[in-house]
């Protein structure tokens, strides 16, 4: 194979008040033609930025301050050599340098030669646009002279949008094509939905079609199935491997869950604190792990044959302040004078052909008891049961929550004969002091519609809820937010849920102030 995608001492960095934040720093990575790489590593590796970089997609304060993201084409290559005649492009080796192309030569690059899928589908796509139409602009853009002739329908469209459809014939054809192939049903109909009228799982699948909708050479897909539950998460992987298998594209697949990696990928490059700590084969890098980390992260998956988790101690360190010699010293088990010393090179390991490497100085670890100290290991002692001879301390009972589909006095009278959505219809269960209850189910089935009624930031429809003995009915302004002291829910969407304007601070001290914490 040859390679598509070269990165060379890669380094993105990010200015703060409080110093400059390496995010990646000295990356080294290449994929080939028609090959999927796993790029893995816990949340504040870098991953994301890697793929943001390659995309030259970095917002400010944060920019790539040196190394190389070269791109393979001789034909691109050769087209922009001859018109912007810059040393970007280097048409003797067939590769473009994208960190230093100019912004329109970039613009043509991502989406036509290049496209990403970003990392959450809930907040990814236009809320205002129909989701036929942001597949469409990409097709304009790339394939039929640009998106200008369109520009004045697309801004009355924001403001009346069911105006008729702004795609023409051929756009409207590729975009229907388009849908089709990443299993939207009855894609004519759908062009002109907007995205909240789409499953989670319907618009991860509008986030491939935008970026598969130009046939790319470069798919990268940055954690594309974090939010969805598992049955939708192999229906989106196997929608991913049948169309790399029809556009023989590459791809580079983002992600923490080592389970997909596994089943997807054919090679891995493990991710520490900004850099590749482990790269190879991915049965190469599963069954003979030769770096710590890539070893530690493998047992941390759960397992159904172990009664606990064997977590990594401690914290991804400090991407300002940044550890001597290797960036895992402070965590390994295993680590000694020599790990905390002078950077540590990529050394090989196991037979020459097999392309294994690691930036590790231990040629093996002792892994016999790892995972044994008290409170980490799995045991076999099990867990004691919580006492269900009390009152629980939550209580559903024949709990409905239904939305109308209609909106206002005139919707009621035309549409007077449409039926209400009936998210949770009828729920019981009993949660006891010290119990966790697991409420599973595909996306749709009304888990999150269930979790947000107990709390009562939704009004059930029908139902009692029972909390600490008191039925929170009757419960109402002042009373209910007391009651909220006792009881709270993690929502679902970390990047939604927090308030962009406020800081972490601020954001952590608010329910605080509210119930007027800590009690003096």
């Amino acid at each position: 194979m040859t390679d598509l995608l070269s990165l060379s001492g890669l380094r993105t960095q990010f200015a703060t008040d409080r110093g400059t934040v390496k995010a990646v720093d000295g990356l080294d990575l290449t994929v080939e033609k028609g090959e999927t790489v796993g790029l893995v590593g816990e949340s504040g590796s870098g991953k994301s930025v890697t793929a943001l970089s390659t995309m030259g997609l970095v917002d400010s304060p944060g920019r790539v301050v040196d190394g190389s993201v070269e791109f393979h084409d001789a034909d691109l290559a050769r087209t922009f050599a001859e018109e912007y005649r810059g040393d970007f492009a280097d048409p003797e080796r067939g590769t473009v340098d994208l960190t230093r192309a100019p912004d329109d030569a970039m613009r043509r690059v991502r989406g036509g030669e290049m496209s990403m899928i970003f990392q959450d589908p809930m907040t990814s796509l236009n809320p205002a646009v129909p989701v036929g139409e942001q597949v469409a602009e990409s097709l304009r853009l790339h394939q039929y002279g640009g998106r200008r002739k369109d520009s004045w329908f697309n801004a009355v469209r924001e403001v009346v949008p069911r105006v008729g459809s702004g795609l023409d014939d051929r756009v409207l054809e590729d975009t229907i094509e388009m849908l089709s192939a990443v299993g939207i049903p009855e894609p004519a109909a759908r062009v002109e939905e907007f995205p909240h009228e789409f499953s989670g799982g319907m618009r991860q699948r509008v986030l491939i079609a935008i970026a598969l909708a130009c046939r790319p050479q470069l798919l990268i897909a940055d954690e594309p199935t974090t939010a969805l539950d598992v049955t939708i998460q192999a229906q989106i992987l196997d929608l991913i491997n049948d169309l790399q298998d029809e556009f023989g594209m590459s791809v580079l697949f983002i992600t923490h869950d080592l389970g997909v990696v596994a089943e997807t990928c054919d090679r891995v490059a493990v991710m520490y604190a900004g850099e590749i700590v482990e790269e190879g084969p991915v049965e190469e890098i599963f069954a003979n792990p030769s770096h710590p980390y890539t070893y530690t992260l493998l047992e941390s998956i759960p397992r159904e044959d172990a009664d606990r988790l064997t977590p990594i101690e401690g914290n991804v360190p400090d991407l300002i302040d940044l550890p001597e010699g290797c960036r895992f010293a402070p965590r390994c088990p295993w680590a000694h004078a020599e790990c905390r010393e002078d950077p540590i090179p990529y050394l090989q390991h196991g037979p020459e052909d097999v392309n294994h490497r690691s930036k590790c100085v231990l040629q093996e670890f002792d892994t016999s008891e790892y995972g044994t100290d008290e409170g980490v290991a799995a045991t076999d002692e099990p867990t004691a049961a919580p006492d269900r001879t009390g009152e629980p301390l939550v209580s559903v009972e024949g709990m409905k929550k239904h939305f109308s589909q209609t909106e206002g006095l005139l919707d009621s009278w035309l549409a007077s004969d449409t039926k209400p959505v009936r998210a949770v219809d009828g729920v019981d269960f009993d949660v006891y002091e010290g119990e966790t209850l697991g409420l599973v189910g595909e996306s749709g089935c009304g888990k999150s519609t269930t979790g947000r009624t107990v709390l009562r930031l939704l009004e059930p429809t029908d139902g009692k809820v029972v909390f600490a003995g008191e039925d929170l009915a009757g419960l109402d302004g002042d009373a209910l937010r007391e009651k909220r002291r006792e009881m709270q829910m993690i929502f679902q969407d970390p990047l939604s849920s927090l308030d962009p304007r406020m800081n972490v601070g601020a954001t952590i001290a608010e329910p605080l102030t509210i119930h007027d914490l800590p009690e003096t």
